[in-house]
């Protein structure tokens, strides 16, 4: 969804609406009308947002779980599909009252080797 439609889109999917985001810089954000108004106008169209999970693992209760991968932020100009960015993330989902699966808690770092 990110690809599809912008990371801030599939966030807010995705999102509890009090869900934590620790950027890589600044202050967590708390809950999803502060993330809406911090990224208000910020979509950017000459990247693309993709994130691969490698781990995931679900409480036996079957209620939380959590999933661990890679991001990356490839270019996306005519001709560019070069990596601007990646690094690692971590995201704490929890089952909602509906089934569906929206994340609490999501942080991660820039890779320190770009």
């Amino acid at each position: 969804m990110a690809a599809e439609e912008g990371r801030v889109t599939a966030f807010l999917a995705f999102m509890d609406e009090e869900a934590v985001i620790y950027p890589h810089q600044g202050e967590p954000v708390r809950g999803m009308i502060s993330f809406k108004t911090l990224n208000e106008g910020s979509e950017r169209g000459d990247f693309v947002f993709l994130s691969e999970p490698t781990f995931a693992m679900i409480a036996k209760s079957g209620e939380l779980g959590y999933t661990l991968g890679e991001y990356k932020l490839v270019g996306n100009e005519p001709g560019n599909g070069e990596i601007l960015q990646r690094g690692f993330y971590c995201t704490i989902w929890k089952k909602q009252a509906d089934g569906f699966w929206k994340f609490v808690f999501d942080g991660g770092n820039k890779n320190p080797l770009d």
